[in-house]
């Protein structure tokens, strides 16, 4: 047991600043203090809360709030009841909406930089259509005018659409810059609101978008509409 005490580390700690330290199940019973004094002295040291009796999280460590951003997430899967159900439970502990989204995703966001940029399955509906209406502005003066309206599509029909519609979106820096829909109509996909916002036209994203999507497709023919 004396190899896991987190305080044998600090020499490391020390001498190698630049390396991230992960301290796994936040230290266990000996050590929540140790490690919790170590997050907060030193800037690359990381707690991972799997594992742990959930419900005594503020009692392990008490400035877990103040800390948000040195607390990840983890599931310890597949030795609990489940992933959703241990996020559940931390929301319910922690009562700190801000808290909540460092732990389950920002704090490996800025520490790894995972997903900073790609190709995603996109759910809200609200990124997507102000994608869709800042690229609509172009049709402004050019279609005709009776078949030009603001917003170019409303919420509504988005919703509607968004019913039988399987959305992905390019994202940078967490940021959504363009949208794109998949339908299956019988045999064949559909291909729907491919829009990329305005400042981001003509650098390669609407073909990634596409390319993406054409390697999930699964019926002979491919629809593009455009």
């Amino acid at each position: 047991m004396r190899f896991t005490d987190p305080y044998t580390f600090d020499d490391v700690i020390s001498d190698f600043p630049d390396l991230v330290i992960i301290l796994s199940h936040g230290g266990r019973g000996f050590w929540y203090h140790i490690d919790e004094f170590m997050v907060k002295r030193f800037d690359n040291v990381f707690i991972d809360i799997s594992g742990l009796p959930l419900k005594n999280l503020l009692q392990y460590y008490p400035s877990m709030k103040k800390y948000k951003h040195k607390f990840l997430f983890g599931s310890d899967f597949p030795g609990v009841p489940g992933i959703k159900k241990n996020y559940e439970e931390i929301k319910k502990v922690v009562k700190d909406d801000e808290v909540i989204e460092f732990i389950r995703f920002k704090t490996a966001y800025n520490l790894f930089g995972f997903w900073r940029e790609g190709t995603f399955g996109v759910t809200d509906l609200q990124e997507i259509y102000g994608v869709i209406n800042d690229r609509a502005q172009v049709y402004k003066g050019i279609i005709p005018e009776d078949r030009y309206r603001e917003p170019y599509t409303s919420m509504e029909e988005l919703i509607k659409e968004a019913k039988k519609t399987k959305f992905y979106g390019y994202f940078r820096d967490m940021k959504l810059i363009g949208a794109m829909g998949k339908e299956r109509v019988k045999d064949l996909t559909l291909m729907r609101h491919a829009y990329i916002l305005r400042e981001w036209q003509r650098k390669g994203i609407g073909s990634k978008l596409l390319n993406f999507i054409q390697r999930r497709v699964d019926t002979e023919y491919l629809l593009v509409g455009a």
